[in-house]
C-alpha cells in the first residue's frame, strides 16, 4: 500500500509570552534591580512597563517611580531581557518591591 501522507502544521508564534517565561526572565534581573533600589536609596514598589517586540526584544521601558538615575538603572537591566518571538508586540507591567 502507498505510504500515508502526513501534513505538518507550521508552529506559529504565540500572541503573548507565557507567564512562566516572563517570571523567569524578571527573576534573572531581580538582583540587579534590587541593587538599583539600594544604590539610589529608593524603596516601595516600582512598576516596570515595557513592550516585547515581535522579534522578542524589549522596547519602550518605563519605570513608574523614583528619581531619574534610579529609573535609568532599572531600564538598563530590563532592556537586556529577551523573549521568544511573538506575532505582535505585547505590553507587560511588572512590579518590583523593595
Amino acid at each position: 500500500s502507498a505510504p500515508q501522507k502526513v501534513s505538518v502544521l507550521a508552529v506559529s508564534k504565540p500572541y503573548r509570552p507565557e507567564r512562566s517565561d516572563v517570571m523567569r526572565s524578571m527573576r534573572k534581573i531581580e538582583k540587579d534591580v534590587v541593587s538599583c533600589f539600594a544604590k539610589h536609596r529608593e524603596s516601595g514598589i516600582a512598576s516596570v512597563d515595557f513592550s516585547i517586540e515581535v522579534d522578542g526584544s524589549v522596547r519602550e521601558v518605563e519605570v513608574s517611580k523614583g528619581a531619574l538615575p534610579f529609573r535609568a538603572c532599572v531600564r538598563e537591566h530590563v532592556r537586556t531581557l529577551s523573549f521568544e518571538p511573538l506575532q505582535a508586540p505585547f505590553r507587560i507591567s511588572f512590579p518590583y518591591r523593595r
